[in-house]
């Protein structure tokens, strides 16, 4: 999530209309956060028995932590559009 925080970065530095790509970053965000979130759960089909109560269990930890940098990534993108908003 890191990467792409970084590529929302660069891609609003270098936009000229702030405003729309703040929104196109957001989009692109949340699209990631699903993607990753189903290549979490999709690990449930991989075992060839029954996945464990374990299992389950560090699955649903991956996708809350996960959902968590997700919301603080675009809390941030969020605020730095507020500030660009007042600057302009």
């Amino acid at each position: 999530m890191a990467n792409e925080m970084q590529n929302s970065r660069a891609a609003l530095a270098r936009a000229q209309d702030k405003s729309s790509a703040f929104g196109e970053e957001e989009k692109i965000l949340r699209a990631w956060e699903k993607w990753y979130n189903e290549a979490f759960a999709s690990v449930m089909t991989l075992p060839v028995p029954p996945p464990s109560s374990a299992l389950f269990q560090a699955v649903a930890n991956a996708q809350k932590n996960f959902g968590k940098a997700a919301n603080q990534n675009l809390q941030r993108l969020r605020k730095q559009r507020s500030r660009a908003k007042s600057k302009g």
